[in-house]
């Protein structure tokens, strides 16, 4: 017997065939849906995976029309929809894949993933993270992207946005490296977009200076593209140790 019969839940075996298409073993793959699709004829969620083995054949055409055929007999079907977004993405049809996932955001608007997707396709990303915000509150790598699409926008108001949102990642997951960059080039930004600011604030000019002495050595600046390549490794005298440093940065 296949080891299609022996997971104990659904989750399982989905997790087990994804597996397999990730890898694209397709041989593998065919005799598990097969054997499946015996056990229950006709089923949608089989189709799928008779589809996504299209995918791994490179014939994205009949892989389309099987999903295209299962939403014209049940139109919110989730795999279907998502599986063509999917689709769309991976041929370059951005457009199209946009408008799948706003209708079907339209019917699933907690689906989390789905919103993250729609952010990385719009230049309106923000207003996709807010959502997700709403859906996931307490996750820092949420907040971390949303510090990072506004820190990307480049004004002085969603810089110091982004610097509140940092901050934020930073109290739930203290010594972040890619939040410390975000703060470091948020400090940065802000020297250069309106100078006066930091006049006026000697304690944001020393954080410009000084707040990568927190950021653990093994990090690359890669991690966010807006780190600064001239700041120093020097630790402010008046810190003990990180740990203080990083307080003093998210009071």
């Amino acid at each position: 017997m296949l080891a299609t019969f022996k997971f104990k839940n659904e989750v399982e075996l989905d997790n087990f065939l994804l597996d397999l298409f990730n890898k694209e073993k397709k041989e593998e793959l065919k005799r598990h849906v097969e054997e499946f699709d015996k056990l229950f004829p006709n089923g949608n969620r089989a189709k799928v995976w008779y589809g996504m083995i299209n995918e791994i054949e490179g014939d994205s055409e009949k892989a389309m029309s099987i999903y295209d055929d299962i939403l014209k007999d049940d139109e919110l079907y989730q795999p279907a929809i998502r599986r063509k977004v999917t689709l769309f993405k991976n041929t370059g049809k951005i457009d199209k894949a946009i408008k799948e996932l706003n209708k079907y955001l339209a019917v699933y608007i907690n689906d989390e993933e789905a919103w993250m997707d729609l952010a990385k396709f719009l230049p309106q990303a923000a207003f996709c993270l807010e959502e997700v915000l709403l859906l996931n509150p307490k996750s820092y790598q949420n907040l971390q992207l949303y510090g990072e699409v506004q820190f990307a926008m480049s004004t002085l108001d969603s810089v110091q946005l982004a610097i509140t949102y940092f901050k934020l990642v930073l109290q739930l997951k203290p010594e972040y490296p890619p939040a410390l960059i975000g703060l470091s080039s948020c400090f940065y930004s802000i020297k250069k977009l309106c100078p006066a600011i930091l006049r006026k604030d000697q304690k944001l000019e020393k954080y410009l200076i000084q707040c990568n002495i927190a950021i653990p050595k093994n990090t690359t600046t890669t991690e966010f593209a807006g780190f600064p390549a001239e700041f120093n490794n020097s630790f402010p005298a008046e810190f003990n140790n990180s740990e203080e440093f990083i307080q003093s940065l998210i009071q």
